[in-house]
């Protein structure tokens, strides 16, 4: 088991390594031994459409589970034990493997925060506005989505799911409500946080495969960075444009603000005027040469 255990200081907060992470969920790397389901419930599963392991695998071949399997068959372990039936498992299976990009509409509100999602990610700016919604064609399941979100933000992630409702599986951690929040769709809770409703913790499940198991989920960099260090180095990634000098300030011996410090050359008048309007610094200097504009350079703050 040991090779097969993922840490997540090597991919929080790296987000080049979301699409390696979906493959490497993939991997069909334990056995079915390593779950704690008996042989006759796998069997009873697969033949009731519950789990799909079979035909993942080539005649001949050993039928183990990928990342992604071990989570769910540990779900519908869970989901039996609360009384869920088996149509009630399928629905909420259904949810669980949709392709939390085939609704365009939502991909669009989101995409539409491209400033929210820069600062969050660290992706450049530049890149989410080449992004267009109704042309992306990438196929990541909500699970294997919840599974990246745990390991890039090393946060504790649970579902609720809905007896009389299952097709209704509402995500959550504090990453997750920190979108909900900026999308406008706290109507969520509102809606089915006071229904009757079980709550399975995917973050349990996974520490079976992590380094640190349930340890690494209380910092996200246990015992090497404090979180304001971490919100500094979240910050320098941000891939800012024309970046001169980020200036750190300290109070008690911990990183209070950040004076992020940038330098553009511009010869037009009306492009001063633009970014004076746009309000994004906390302060501007304008240098000339021979009378005439040469560059400008802008201070960004950020409180951590």
């Amino acid at each position: 088991m040991s090779n097969n255990k993922l840490d997540i200081l090597k991919f929080k907060g790296d987000f080049d390594k979301a699409i390696y992470l979906q493959n490497k969920f993939n991997d069909r790397v334990f056995s079915k031994t390593e779950i704690d389901v008996v042989y006759s419930d796998f069997t009873n599963w697969e033949r009731n459409g519950l789990i799909d392991i079979s035909h993942k695998v080539k005649k001949g071949g050993h039928k183990k589970l990928s990342y992604v399997d071990y989570v769910w068959v540990s779900i519908v372990k869970q989901l039996r034990g609360f009384g869920f039936s088996y149509d009630e498992i399928k629905s909420v299976k259904s949810s669980l493997f949709t392709n939390v990009f085939k609704d365009k509409k939502a991909v669009k509100e989101f995409l539409s925060h491209k400033e929210y999602i820069s600062k969050k990610s660290g992706i450049n700016f530049d890149d989410l506005d080449q992004l267009d919604a109704d042309q992306t064609d990438f196929d990541v399941s909500m699970l294997e989505f919840l599974m990246m979100n745990i390991m890039l933000f090393a946060q504790k992630t649970v579902i609720q799911c809905f007896k009389d409702q299952p097709e209704v599986v509402i995500p959550l951690s504090e990453n997750i409500i920190m979108d909900y929040e900026h999308v406008n769709a706290t109507d969520l809770f509102s809606r089915y946080i006071n229904k009757s409703h079980v709550c399975i913790s995917v973050t349990d499940i996974m520490r079976y495969f992590l380094e640190e198991g349930e340890d690494s989920f209380e910092t996200g960099f246990p015992h090497i960075l404090s979180q304001q260090e971490h919100d500094v180095l979240k910050a320098i990634r941000h891939n800012y444009q024309d970046l001169k000098s980020v200036n750190i300030r300290f109070k008690d011996n911990k990183p209070q603000l950040l004076e992020i410090k940038m330098m553009k050359k511009v010869q037009v008048e009306s492009r001063i005027l633009e970014l004076i309007k746009s309000g994004e610094y906390a302060t501007i200097e304008i240098k000339t040469v021979d009378g005439k504009l040469s560059h400008y350079e802008k201070t960004e703050k950020i409180k951590l």
